[in-house]
Order: C-alpha cells, then sequence, then structure tokens
C-alpha cells in the first residue's frame, strides 16, 4: 500500500496535467465552454451537473478544477444536452460559461 506522499509522487512523475484529457472524447454531443467562475462558486454541483450530461466524472472534476485555475476549457456534453441550459445553470452555480 502507497502511503500519501507516495501516492501524490508517482501522480505528479506520471506528468498528468490537469485539463489535458489523452483520449478525445467518442461522443459527438454539443461543446461547452468553461471561461472562469466566480466568488461563490458551487463546485461539488457545477461537477453534478456535468456528470449529469454525460460527462465522467475524471473529465468533469478536472474540467472545474481548470477552471478554479483560470484555464478556459472545453467540455463535451452527450448526445441529446441542451447546451444552452446547461450552460444557464452552470452560470447559476457560479461558473462563466
Amino acid at each position: 500500500m502507497l502511503t500519501a506522499s507516495e501516492f501524490l509522487e508517482r501522480d505528479v512523475l506520471r506528468g498528468r496535467e490537469r485539463g489535458r484529457f489523452p483520449v478525445p472524447s467518442p461522443s459527438r454531443g454539443p461543446v461547452v465552454v468553461l471561461q472562469g467562475w466566480r466568488e461563490g462558486m458551487q463546485k461539488v454541483r457545477a461537477e453534478k451537473l456535468l456528470r449529469r450530461n454525460g460527462v465522467p466524472l475524471s473529465v468533469a472534476y478536472d474540467a472545474i478544477n481548470s477552471v478554479l485555475d483560470g484555464q478556459p476549457i472545453e467540455v463535451r456534453l452527450q448526445e441529446g444536452s441542451d447546451p444552452e441550459a446547461v450552460r444557464k445553470e452552470l452560470n447559476e452555480l457560479g461558473v462563466i460559461a
């Protein structure tokens, strides 16, 4: 079993860069661009909203963290999602989309 520091070190050694996804999404659904955030952003609710619209957990988590780090990012939703409704709800949660 790894200690916490060993785990973190291995993650760093793998060179994982937040917001960079090694495999493009196979979805042909609409894209929402997350451009920033406002004070009071509801991080967990924003991640859950992305999950409900077909975004994998790791991608939703990394996307929201990238926005918090000041990096705009594109997120592809599942086919059939309403990107305008998602943008509206993200804005209500404090994510600038």
